[in-house]
């Protein structure tokens, strides 16, 4: 869950954010992942392979025998949209320059003239000629011109290429809100496929759009939409590894599959003669129920699951806000393993609050709360945002940095300079600690742990041999040990 961003980002660090800017950074610093960029590099590769052969087997006669057959069904001014509407989207990723942004938003305005010019002649509305204008067609009723449909379509095109690029909430949901469209559009195209006969509407409907036109904008679409999954899109809580993109992955596909698969069903059914067209047709609003049914019945089962996971992955010590035994644990684990991938340093530190016990017995166990706060409040000072700060027990912390002891030592001397000041209402905060660093292969981070805690003791022993005042160890002392 959220378990393997916070390792990346540096466990601490998540701490200072509020819950959209965590989201944001985790999002951004992460990256997008390996398997979603390799989807979209096959899209857009996909998207190119079909149009570009295309347009030059337009543009230049003598290639189009190169060209699959019945691909040039699709106009030249079709495949023009179609790689048009591509570069638009390489330019407008949030990773390129201003200037690369701007280039992408003219040409998704490109992408919606040429389309609006195009879908306003069949309304016999001409204002210049664009048909022809890459290439003579001697084929079609009107020579070059595309199909009211793939108008349509680039027009909404058109509209999320402008707005995928903007800044402003308003603009990034329009950008939605096309995204959506688009989608509506491709599946209406998709039941007047499969789900009509000869002669009835959708039959001419479907003959209106090229298949490698239907395909190209399907995968268009598709770049728009993991566009939409950056925080704050629209698509955004498929990605999310919560409880919530859980449910949305599972039940977003069943949501588009669903209508599908129950009108295959019908139509089997009558094409079979297993049923007459009347029970068909009364029987499909039953097998709705049922399946609707089950679809929530198995919802609330998975959120069930999920709930029960969260609670059991709960990372974090309510009273301090550091990570609990069972947080500092796992994030350790997997901060230690890569310090052993990388051959760097690890260290441990371990912490233990001194006179706990007699504040809490003297003064209450409200102070003695509040100390402990400020001991993982200082602690977040002293050292580095991605070092990872738990409380393992009452009074006792631990620290894993990804770090030499020489460098420990100086963050150290920081928290010994940061509770050396105490305020008249507060308790004096006194600690005795310990220090292990991974120095072969075979050191594991439980051995880690208990060198520290075995070496925070000896400080204790040594202390209650001398005499009553808290002397504190200072990190000179600690080397030479």
């Amino acid at each position: 869950m959220f378990t393997a961003y916070a390792v990346k980002m540096g466990p601490s660090a998540m701490q200072t954010l509020s819950g959209r800017q965590r989201q944001r950074a985790l999002f951004w610093r992460k990256g997008e992942s390996t398997s979603l960029h390799a989807v979209r590099i096959v899209t857009a590769t996909v998207v190119m392979l079909v149009a570009f052969p295309v347009l030059l087997g337009w543009v230049l006669p003598d290639t189009a025998k190169f060209v699959p057959a019945g691909w040039m069904a699709m106009k030249a001014n079709t495949a023009l949209l179609i790689l048009m509407s591509l570069a638009s989207l390489l330019a407008t990723e949030r990773s390129r320059s201003r200037w690369m942004k701007m280039v992408g938003a003219v040409l998704g305005l490109a992408v919606f003239v040429l389309a609006g010019v195009t879908a306003i002649q069949y309304a016999d509305i001409h204002l210049f000629e664009v048909n022809t204008m890459l290439a003579p067609d001697p084929y079609g009723r009107v020579p070059g011109r595309p199909s009211l449909q793939a108008s349509i379509g680039f027009l909404l095109m058109g509209v999320a290429l402008c707005t995928l690029g903007g800044r402003t909430r308003r603009t990034l949901r329009v950008a939605d809100g096309m995204a959506m469209l688009l989608i509506l559009f491709l599946l209406s195209f998709v039941g007047s496929i499969f789900f009509t006969t000869e002669g009835s509407p959708g039959w001419s409907l479907k003959r209106q759009l090229a298949p490698e036109t239907f395909l190209c904008l399907c995968l268009l679409t598709a770049l728009v939409a993991l566009r939409r999954t950056e925080p704050g899109g629209i698509f955004h809580i498929f990605r999310e590894r919560g409880m919530g993109g859980k449910t949305a992955r599972l039940a977003g596909p069943a949501a588009l599959a669903f209508p599908f698969v129950l009108s295959g069903l019908r139509e089997v059914m009558i094409r079979f003669h297993l049923l007459t067209t009347n029970y068909a047709i009364a029987f499909a609003p039953a097998v709705t129920a049922v399946l609707a049914l089950l679809f929530v019945m198995l919802l609330a089962r998975r959120n069930r699951d999920l709930e029960t996971a969260l609670h059991d992955l709960s990372l974090r010590d309510e009273l301090t806000g550091v990570y609990n035994r069972r947080g500092f644990h796992l994030l350790a684990e997997q901060a230690f393993r890569e310090a052993v991938r990388a051959s760097s340093g690890f260290s441990v530190i371990f912490l233990d609050v001194d006179d706990l016990k007699v504040i809490n017995d003297t003064a209450g166990h409200d102070d003695g709360s509040r100390l402990l706060q400020r001991m993982a409040k200082e602690l977040h000072h002293a050292f580095r945002l991605t070092d990872i700060v738990g409380r393992i027990g009452g009074d006792e912390f631990l620290v894993a940095a990804k770090a030499t002891q020489s460098e420990i030592l100086h963050a150290i001397q920081r928290l010994h300079d940061a509770t050396s000041v105490t305020s008249e209402e507060e308790f004096p905060l006194r600690f005795s600690y310990g220090i292990a660093s991974r120095e072969t292969m075979s050191d594991t981070l439980t051995d880690l742990i208990q060198q520290a805690d075995a070496r925070m003791y000896e400080t204790k022993r040594r202390r209650k041999g001398e005499s009553g005042a808290h002397l504190r160890m200072e990190p000179e002392e600690l080397t030479q040990r």
